[in-house]
């Protein structure tokens, strides 16, 4: 028995009793059902129908395809419709799924809380007429709906088409609900009518739904009268026409965001406000018209319409101070050196030996040695030795380019043993070996000015990957290579011998590294120490030291003027901005500090992995990251919070021969928020939040059968006036119909909309007719760009391009801060009619994947691409389609990304954290759920949430995929320390709650571990890719500090599990809100940067992961609360999915 199949008949002359009957029917039979298309009525009796029947000797007799249904005695009546609900209920397509409870199971959702609402209006209309919010509401904090306090009304007045459009609203109505008290009905002798919102059919012309108030009521639920208006067939094929598509637009928006947008508009917080701001009180000025940045995707068609007025984009960067500074070369530092302090003591026939060091790649020291060389020469100086090792990574340098040489001249080399000095204050032996598995955001905060922030082995993280380099040129076993503790006396930073195999020692060589100390941020000298390189030159003549000087390196420099000049001064900026007071809420303070840099370092690639030595990518990284660290502490400094998001910190670093060049500009936005200014004119917001409610009062069809909305403005606010609101509406309704405002593109059929105040008429829009993208290519049609970075210019085109794809819904999600476009991608059922959202979530799993939080992390976007064509192309996959809900986010940080690529095109294997966050430096991942905030960007992965409900969300990130390193921080990143070096190919991170109610959700994520494991274990070169980054993460790292580099292996997977206390404001779906997502899944990848075959390999990593999940839902059971019973003389019918769901229970043992 198919369910969407059946009809109801209808006949005439049809007692009230018999009527009522029919329409509980409806609403039972819409219970059981997810997909419809309407009408559910027919007054044809034939096969897969049901129908009334006099005295059939049974309440319901089921004779194949048509069951009947006997008209019940008054005190029957519950009985009935228990006896067809039961009926029902077994045909559900819930039965592959359900399981038997499992002893001990316990459903987290019984531990549900009240959730904000994302709607904030106290009213509301027939925008909510089939969500929570009018009729309908959510009992039980699951976010679906699961009580209705509206009856529809029968009496004896009504027609057999008015009961055909009651049994289809009925139908439609139950669809919408996961529980309901039966009878949905009532008659004018029936007293309860008058404890509920009724929803009644009268006779009129025309068609049309009505929101009304009994006894001039407020708008509460259960004081609302629902009059639906019509008869005959017209009435049928209106309410049908309704059922089919009401409240849906198309771009995936509803009537419900439409009046959102409406409401954000009146606050001129958007384009479409700002442009009917300008519509309604100066069309015709000479005005300069500074707007949120989407106007310009229709600029043409609105420079054509206001001809007098100059556009501009708010946040556009304008420069406010620049400047540029002379920086000597530090070869021409030590060439001077040379001249001044060594040349004026020596004497023809000495002998001199150089050793010096300078911050430059081997081919400018190799031209330095043999300048010096020749100088020396030309003074007659004979010249014993001279070595200039790199003063980035020196004992990496020393040994690649010094001892590596002597090692090859010894015979049967066996053994080679590295030993380090700890880099540890005087006096201290503390390793203070803190977690490193997650970011640590709090330790720039320990206000202990004498703290090292350099960790116990930053000697032989520099050493980092020295033993593949001695394998290669030795031709021994990288594990033959060993490192050890130096515990001697002697003031040395490393020690290297070596042994033949007869175990005795046949060389020893040893070397002092030097730096210098400063505080992490000289401003802020509480917040500890760090110990970059320095430049030297040693010098011996005829054995005697005669030289021995530490100088500045090209970045040195640069990094005095960064701390000393450029970040002092931006912050007096900030200051100034900010009256002294700086605040997060008034953020941000400028637009771009932008910092130039041409130096000549060391950046090349290694052979090994996808590891390179390059001191200027490293610069990259303490720029960007210490520079944000002024800004919190600013914040901080000053007694407030930390300024998060100050504005973007851009350096811009190439690498070029000779002479270093540096320059900064501080651009700031054109203004802090949109205005219309012209000669003795400030277009200033003229409504605040609070000020107005609008809703939807009425639905109409025309005669023509064009769509009627009736839209109600009401004033909340003493000083807004009826003629402020009249010019706002008037205004915004002409561009609507014009299609100038974005809001214009959300209407995919013909509409009209009357919009009212205080019920008076005051404008109509006419909107719709916008071309629809028709289904007519495959997802294999579609060029994904696999092999390559993504850039939002990119990913526009292939959305334009997978709407097109048969089997996806493309929705417009959000707007980032600088107006780009963020997309969610959504499986479609592949079902006819209304798909009920409601019954879709109810009935199976939904899992939400995100995709690029963070813009440096750029395999995930491709790899989200491969998983919506692997899931549309391979038939294998058909039945996750069919049997999971899956909404994707692919690109989710578009501002970051935009940066991000043109960064890459410089330097396309570096890091680029600073693409990381916003476009103003905020991690938007603190302003999930925060419905005003500016960083709006977030609003994509809320909304997407919000539509999926889902059981599982999926965060795919990234890691560099070599060394992290900043020198001028302490070595290792400081809130990421344990991040230094990749600790696998592939490794995961498990937030689960530390309470025993949600022990099931913990055995979930456990089956999601192994699960993972198990996917991407059948793939060798993922296996071999994790076995060589753990390999090297351990020798360097989790042997001497395990708990800062956590290397655990979990079948194929390093997990890192995070038992975290429930929090309301953790934006951890998995402890905000449990009894919805049981599992937030966060991956890492080694992504940053790569492109071809490593970026396909990496986003291929993502694939199988995300698929081993999937699978795992798709095969996973649940527990559904099934009730159906007589209660208190009302039938009651549940139908809900607990969560969390279920996958071979009880198999995993928690730790």
């Amino acid at each position: 028995m198919e369910l969407d199949n059946y009809k109801i008949y209808v006949n005439s002359d049809l007692t009230v009793i018999e009527q009522r009957i029919l329409v509980d029917i409806g609403f039972i039979l819409g219970f059981y059902t997810i997909s419809r298309t309407f009408p559910v009525t027919t007054v044809n009796s034939g096969k897969n129908t049901i129908k009334i029947v006099k005295n059939i000797g049974q309440e319901v007799a089921v004779h194949g395809s048509i069951i009947e249904v006997a008209v019940p005695e008054p005190d029957k009546y519950n009985d009935t419709l228990k006896e067809v609900a039961e009926i029902f209920q077994a045909e559900t397509e819930i039965t592959e799924r359900e399981v038997v409870t499992p002893r001990g199971y316990e459903s987290a959702s019984q531990y549900a809380k009240e959730w904000k609402d994302r709607d904030f209006r106290q009213v509301q209309g027939l925008e909510a007429l089939f969500d929570a919010g009018l009729f309908l509401n959510d009992m039980d904090n699951d976010l679906l709906p699961d009580s209705i306090t509206a009856k529809i009304l029968i009496n004896a007045s009504m027609t057999s088409k008015m009961l055909e459009a009651a049994i289809n609203l009925a139908y439609r109505f139950g669809m919408e609900m996961t529980q309901a008290v039966l009878p949905f009905t009532t008659c004018p002798d029936d007293d309860t009518h008058r404890e509920h919102a009724l929803i009644r059919f009268v006779t009129g012309a025309g068609f049309g739904v009505y929101l009304k108030r009994k006894n001039n009521c407020e708008f509460q639920s259960a004081s609302n009268i629902l009059e639906i208006c019509g008869d005959g067939n017209l009435l049928v094929d209106r309410i049908s026409r309704l059922c089919n598509k009401y409240p849906n637009l198309g771009e995936g928006e509803d009537w419900q965001s439409f009046i959102l947008r409406i409401i954000n508009s009146f606050t001129m917080n958007d384009a479409d406000g700002q442009l009917a701001y300008l519509n309604a009180f100066a069309k015709n000025d000479n005005v300069t018209c500074v707007f949120s940045p989407e106007y310009k995707e229709k600029r043409d068609l609105i420079e054509k319409i206001f001809p007098n007025a100059k556009f501009d984009n708010y946040k556009r960067r304008t420069i406010k101070r620049e400047k540029t500074y002379d920086i000597t070369w530090e070869v021409e530092d030590l060439k001077a050196i040379i001249r001044e302090k060594l040349l004026p003591i020596v004497h023809l026939g000495d002998s001199v030996s150089l050793q010096c060091a300078v911050s430059e790649d081997k081919k400018a020291r190799d031209k330095l040695n043999d300048e010096i060389c020749a100088e020396l020469k030309n003074h007659g100086v004979s010249v014993d030795k001279c070595q200039i090792i790199c003063s980035y990574k020196q004992g990496f340098s020393w040994i690649n380019d010094f001892v590596i040489p002597d090692l090859r001249k010894l015979k049967k080399l066996q053994e080679i043993t590295i030993y380090f000095k700890p880099m540890l204050a005087s006096g201290s032996d503390e390793w203070n070996d803190e977690s490193g598995i997650a970011p640590n955001y709090g330790n720039i905060y320990d206000n202990d000015p004498e703290k090292w922030r350099d960790i116990p082995i930053r000697n032989l993280q520099e050493l980092y990957p020295i033993d593949d380099v001695i394998s290669d040129a030795l031709n021994i076993h990288r594990d033959c290579v060993k490192f050890e503790i130096y515990k001697g006396d002697e003031n040395i930073t490393y020690e290297v011998t070596a042994l033949n195999e007869n175990g005795e020692e046949i060389y020893q060589n040893s070397y002092l590294s030097r730096y210098y100390e400063r505080p992490y941020i000289e401003e802020f000298t509480d917040m500890g120490k760090v110990h970059p390189a320095s430049a030297y030159v040693c010098a011996t003549v005829n054995e005697k030291s005669v030289l021995n000087e530490t100088f500045e390196t090209d970045l040195t420099k640069i990094w005095n003027i960064y701390q000393r000049d450029i970040l002092p001064e931006v912050g007096r900026v900030v200051m100034e901005r900010s009256g002294g007071h700086p605040n997060p809420e008034q953020q941000p303070y400028f637009g771009c500090l932008n910092l130039k840099i041409k130096v000549s370092e060391p950046d090349y690639e290694l052979p090994y992995r996808d590891d390179m030595i390059t001191s200027i990518d490293a610069m990259h990284e303490d720029i960007y990251f210490v520079g944000a660290d002024y800004f919190k502490m600013l914040g901080i400094s000053v007694g407030v919070k930390p300024l998060d998001a100050p504005g973007l910190i851009l350096p811009e670093i190439e690498k070029k021969e000779g002479k270093p060049e540096f320059s900064y500009a501080l651009y700031d936005q054109v203004s802090d928020s949109p205005s219309i200014m012209g000669e003795d004119l400030n277009i200033m917001p003229q409504f605040k939040n609070g000020d107005i409610e609008i809703f939807i009062k009425s639905l109409s069809y025309s005669d023509a059968g064009r769509f009627n909305v009736a839209v109600e403005v009401i004033r909340k606010s003493g000083y807004v006036s009826f003629d402020m609101v009249d010019k706002f509406i008037n205004s915004y309704a002409e561009l609507l119909s014009a299609g100038v405002l974005e809001t214009s593109e959300i209407f995919e059929d013909d509409a009209s909309i009357d919009f009212y105040c205080e019920n008076q008429l005051i404008a109509t829009a006419n909107v719709g007719n916008r071309v629809q993208k028709t289904k007519d290519i495959s997802i294999c049609d579609v060029n994904l760009h696999i092999d390559e970075v993504i850039s939002p210019a990119m990913f526009e085109e292939i959305i334009q391009s997978l709407k097109r794809v048969r089997g996806l819904k493309v929705i417009p999600l959000a707007r980032s801060y600088q107006g780009r476009r963020i997309y969610g991608i959504q499986i479609t059922p592949q079902r006819d009619g209304y798909i009920s959202r409601v019954k879709l979530i109810s009935k199976q799993p939904s899992e939400m994947i995100n995709a690029r939080h963070h813009a440096n992390e750029v395999s995930s976007t491709n790899s989200t691409l491969m998983l919506i064509k692997e899931l549309l192309s391979n038939p294998e996959y058909e039945e996750y389609r069919k049997n999971l809900n899956l909404i994707f986010i692919p690109l989710e940080n578009v501002d970051g990304a935009q940066i991000h690529y043109e960064l890459q095109k410089v330097n396309p294997l570096w890091k680029l954290h600073t693409a990381r966050f916003s476009s103003i430096g905020k991690e938007f991942y603190y302003e999930y759920f925060n419905y005003e905030t500016i960083h709006t960007e977030a609003n994509a992965f809320t909304n997407a949430w919000w539509k999926s409900l889902p059981d599982v969300v999926v965060d795919n990130h990234g890691v560099p995929t070599h060394e992290w390193d900043q020198q001028y921080s302490g070595y290792a990143s400081p809130s990421f320390k344990g991040f230094w070096l990749p600790r696998a190919l592939l490794y995961s991170y498990f937030v689960i709650p530390d309470d025993s109610r949600f022990e099931w959700n913990i055995e979930l994520n456990h089956h999601i571990a192994d699960a993972v494991s198990e996917w991407v274990g059948k793939e060798p070169r993922i296996r071999e890719g994790n076995i060589e980054r753990i390999d090297r993460f351990q020798k360097y790292a989790a042997a001497w500090m395990p708990k800062m580099f956590q290397t655990k292996l979990e079948g194929n997977m390093i997990n890192a599990w995070n038992p975290t206390s429930l929090n309301g404001t953790s934006n951890y779906l998995s402890i905000k809100a449990p009894w919805i997502t049981a599992a937030a899944y966060v991956s890492e990848v080694t992504d940053e940067t790569v492109h071809g075959d490593m970026l396909e390999f990496c986003a291929s990593t993502h694939l199988l992961q995300d698929l081993g999940i999937i699978d795992l839902l798709n095969k996973s059971k649940a527990i559904f609360d099934k009730r159906l019973e007589v209660q208190n003389g009302q039938v009651v019918l549940s139908m809900k999915r607990l969560r969390p769901v279920i996958y071979n229970a009880g198999s995993v043992k928690k730790d």
